[in-house]
């Protein structure tokens, strides 16, 4: 759809100027903007013709009915002398019922182009259905982690239907309370790595196990939500700042909301609104900037008091000095846990026990260190 492909052009604006392939990316738009005026044109062609069409016959259908009860009343049709020509009441409710009997032939057009609407919307939906053995379905056993958990990639591979491979074969050992970052250039996996993890997709080929129990045992949902997630572009609603971190805790107090912010060195920033924590919160996040709202992301994540964290690209579309205190933030508020870590920069992250260094779906290197708590 344009609306998509604009959409995402807006949000990865910041990127594309970086890169300076605004001109390349406005020549895409405006080539994609003239095929679909096109394509609209026609389709709206077809249908005013269709149903001028339909109309019109239904109108002569009515006018000739009209004439030819008229005519007889009046007397003057030639074929109806000799028989009892139509009462006027007759004649009257004839005529109001006619336009409901040529209806049908007024929506043939609009069925016909619902119908049509309903084939494309299927034809773009197959490639989803096909896709469907590629979806994690999980199984039923409840995973409630008693500490934080280990996590085991054994001979994982990932390639999704009619493309390339993604990830080649890895075999990945995650101790308890070890804290890895995930690092290499764009398109080396790092994402979809995670997005094994969290069991977006299945592995094509391979295992991944949580404290031993295969990943395909586990019930999805409830995996998930013993998970603190943090994508790259969190999720907003529109409502107050503690209707937005409620969702990650609905039964969480003001009490802990003040906790979490507050570690997430969100609280100096709230605290001073008029609302406070019930100040509204605008849909994607419209009031905040783009920190404060990273912050407020970590806040949420630490309503969840989980034990396994899960982090993409924290801080990626800040600028540089933000970017490095929502890391140290990140550290602070995750000893002992299990996390995972995808990142371009290593700014700000120099408390991971662990640097896995991917490289076009494989592992080149792994680093392991220890060191002092965070600055």
């Amino acid at each position: 759809m344009l609306a998509d492909r604009i959409r995402t052009f807006l949000q990865g604006l910041p990127v594309l100027r970086q890169l300076n392939a605004v001109p390349p990316a406005r020549q895409t738009l405006a080539s994609a903007s003239d095929r679909f005026r096109i394509k609209t044109l026609a389709v709206l062609r077809m249908a005013f013709l269709s149903s001028a069409v339909l109309e019109l016959f239904a109108s002569l259908g009515i006018a000739v009915a009209a004439v030819y009860l008229g005519m007889g009343l009046l007397g003057y049709v030639p074929w109806a002398r000799g028989t009892i020509p139509v009462p006027l009441g007759s004649a009257l409710f004839i005529l109001l019922l006619i336009p409901e009997f040529y209806m049908a032939l007024r929506r043939l057009g609009t069925d016909y182009h619902a119908r049509a609407q309903a084939m494309a919307a299927a034809a773009s939906l197959m490639p989803l259905i096909h896709a469907r053995s590629n979806v994690f379905q999980g199984g039923s056993h409840i995973w409630v982690p008693a500490g934080p958990p280990g996590i085991q990639m054994k001979q994982v591979s990932w390639q999704p239907p009619g493309r390339n491979r993604v990830l080649h074969a890895l075999d990945l050992d995650i101790a308890p309370g070890q804290r890895v970052g995930l690092v290499g250039p764009s398109g080396s996996g790092k994402t979809t790595l995670l997005h094994l993890i969290l069991g977006f997709d299945r592995p094509s080929e391979g295992q991944i196990l949580v404290d031993g129990q295969p990943l395909d045992n586990l019930n999805p949902d409830r995996f998930r939500q013993q998970i603190a997630w943090l994508g790259q572009r969190p999720e907003w609603f529109s409502g107050t700042v503690a209707q937005n971190l409620g969702l990650a805790h609905p039964h969480a107090g003001e009490d802990a909301f003040r906790q979490a912010l507050e570690a997430a060195g969100a609280w100096s920033f709230i605290a001073p609104l008029p609302h406070g924590i019930h100040t509204a919160l605008g849909e994607g996040g419209r009031g905040f900037s783009g920190g404060q709202l990273q912050r407020l992301a970590l806040a949420r994540a630490l309503l969840q008091d989980a034990w396994f964290w899960i982090l993409d690209e924290p801080g990626a579309h800040l600028d540089p000095e933000t970017a490095v205190a929502v890391r140290r933030h990140i550290g602070r508020v995750t000893r002992g846990k299990t996390l995972i870590l995808a990142a371009h920069h290593l700014e700000g992250l120099a408390w991971l026990d662990t640097l896995i260094r991917l490289d076009n779906g494989r592992i080149t290197d792994i680093e392991r260190f220890r060191h002092g708590p965070v600055s």
